[in-house]
């Protein structure tokens, strides 16, 4: 475990390096742009060999954290630093050589689009890891910094808030680390590895998207883009926690090859074994899930129904697969055309409940070519 030194100095406090400008992306155009907006050093947490930094934008009028918020939140970003480390390592060295970690809470406002507006929670900027001018030539800016920005137009105390920088700092770690361009990470493990890290230190908070996937868990988990479905990484996460030693997670970014291939070497199981295991626990839920909310739905068959590669329906227990099938695969995903395709089931128990869980198992295994509500799938026919 790593000793805390607290040093504590409110936002309204000059202190170390006083008032900084950092590069911050403005997520209100696509492809973003940039702003260089001015920051007061609002603390610092000393750890074993270097810092955590909290910086505050200036002129966030309401929206600037209280002296009480940012005295809670030093210690707590600082322990959330201290439990990734000893599962996923050390932070990467930026350019600049400051190994601090800095958390930098600015104005993130939403994007607006065909009547739509998506939010921001916060995020890591690879491009930090890379000099000015190497940036510079990728058409960005890079702070040379280890940074988490988080928005400060959502309350930063909530729970939800605090989970959202336990995730990005673990991209920080991982990305910084391990995602090199000759071993790249799978995005959707990616996300995978910064849900893990939120249930480590103690957030169960994408409540949401767990609510969202548990009703549709023909969702896949594996995806070769970034429409991921956070819901069920989340569970699928939880699930190799509690079901092997919580420790290996922090071993799946080391590892060597696709996702598939990271996690069979990890947990020394193929992907399918594995994924077999995920159906019956998700179903199951031994031990219960720490996510609350509703179970995983039975949905009733139609005559033509849809599956996503890692995807998996729970229909009523009736509906039993005999020598004679009665479901067809009448469509493959182009991802998995190169792959053996079979139907699996296995009737699943919770309480007095039962179910029959149907999924395709593909050898090799293959990702969706999209995520969540929109993904190329299986079309499974009933005969």
């Amino acid at each position: 475990m790593y000793k805390l030194f607290l040093l504590l100095v409110l936002a309204t406090t000059p202190a170390l390096a006083g008032e900084s400008k950092f590069w911050v992306w403005d997520l209100t155009v696509m492809p973003p742009a940039f702003r260089q907006p001015r920051f007061t050093h609002a603390g610092e947490v000393r750890l074993d060999k270097d810092s955590m930094q909290l910086w505050i934008e200036d002129g966030l009028a309401a929206h600037t954290p209280t002296p009480a918020v940012v005295a809670g939140l030093l210690p707590l970003y600082a322990k959330f630093i201290e439990t990734e480390r000893t599962i996923f390592g050390l932070q990467p060295t930026p350019p600049s050589k400051d190994r601090d970690l800095h958390i930098v809470v600015a104005a993130i406002p939403p994007y607006s689009h065909d009547g739509k507006t998506f939010g921001f929670d916060g995020f890591f900027n690879a491009f930090d890891q890379l000099t000015e001018a190497e940036a510079v030539e990728l058409g960005q800016h890079s702070n040379e910094k280890n940074i988490v920005y988080v928005n400060a137009l959502q309350d930063v105390n909530s729970d939800y808030m605090r989970g959202v920088v336990a995730h990005e700092l673990n991209h920080l770690v991982t990305h910084g680390q391990y995602d090199a361009e000759t071993n790249p990470l799978d995005p959707w493990l990616n996300e995978m590895l910064g849900e893990a890290a939120m249930q480590l230190t103690g957030y169960f908070t994408d409540t949401r998207h767990v609510d969202a996937y548990r009703a549709h868990t023909e969702w896949p988990l594996a995806v070769l883009q970034y429409g991921v479905s956070y819901g069920g990484l989340s569970l699928l996460s939880e699930y190799l926690m509690t079901q092997f030693e919580h420790g290996l997670i922090g071993k799946i970014a080391p590892a060597h090859g696709d996702g598939f291939a990271r996690l069979s070497v990890v947990y020394g199981q193929p992907w399918n074994q594995l994924f077999e295991g995920y159906v019956r626990w998700l179903f199951e839920q031994t031990p219960r899930s720490a996510f609350p909310g509703a179970p995983v739905a039975v949905r009733l068959p139609t005559d033509i129904m849809q599956l996503g590669p890692s995807g998996v329906l729970y229909l009523p227990a009736d509906f039993a697969l005999t020598a004679e099938p009665k479901l067809a695969i009448t469509a493959v995903p182009k991802a998995c055309l190169a792959s053996k395709n079979v139907i699996r089931t296995s009737v699943v128990h919770r309480d007095q409940a039962q179910a029959l869980a149907l999924w395709v198992e593909s050898t090799p295994p293959c990702a969706a070519a999209r995520g969540e509500t929109k993904f190329e799938g299986f079309t499974l026919k009933k005969l």
